[in-house]
């Protein structure tokens, strides 16, 4: 679930099999924000904004041991 999501957790989201890094996630109106990056480039400008509803279930691949 969206909920047990932390930064440093490599996941995927709904409708997308790329994993992506979360670097942060912060309690919104409507959900969960996740701040992702492509988990094979965690450079600044590819950082995007993802809003999750609390129900969204996400596929977790592991955890980075950096976070």
């Amino acid at each position: 679930m969206a909920g047990d999501v932390e930064a440093g957790d490599l996941i995927a989201l709904p409708d997308d099999v790329t994993p992506v890094l979360v670097k942060k996630v912060r309690v919104g109106q409507g959900g969960f924000i996740l701040t992702v990056v492509p988990a094979d480039d965690d450079r600044l400008e590819r950082e995007r904004f993802v809003t999750l509803s609390a129900k969204v279930s996400v596929r977790k691949y592991g955890r980075n041991p950096a976070f």
